[in-house]
């Protein structure tokens, strides 16, 4: 679904909270998150997380990313980036861990939540 501004006048008409899954920058993010045409999806959430910054009535939005951390990829760099260049100010973390032979190959995360704090 395309999150714009009068979705945006939806959710805050019916306080609603809304995440956006985005793993980082497009370096990052644009590996494993694609369109239906392969395309990677950072920008156009990259403008979902603007709309959350200032909603279409001028206030703050309570949204929120939703980041699979891949320990490959610097941590302080994917943080830095929601925080200073989308201004995101709720976050969820689920880290990628490696498989088990309980798990027979499937990918398993460990969630942690933040809050930034400026």
């Amino acid at each position: 679904m395309l999150v714009d501004p009068e979705w945006i006048d939806i959710f805050e008409r019916n306080r609603v909270r809304v995440g956006v899954s985005l793993d980082g920058p497009a370096e990052y993010n644009d590996k494993a998150r694609v369109d239906f045409r392969g395309r990677g999806t950072t920008t156009p959430l990259s403008a979902a997380c603007g709309y959350f910054r200032l909603g279409s009535r001028g206030a703050p939005q309570q949204g929120w990313v939703l980041c699979v951390i891949d320990p490959a990829y610097p941590a302080r760099t994917i943080y830095r980036y929601f925080v200073d260049e989308l201004g995101v100010k709720y976050m969820d973390f689920l880290l990628r861990i490696s498989p088990t032979r309980r798990s027979r190959g499937a990918r398993q995360t460990m969630a942690i939540s933040c809050a930034s704090v400026r």
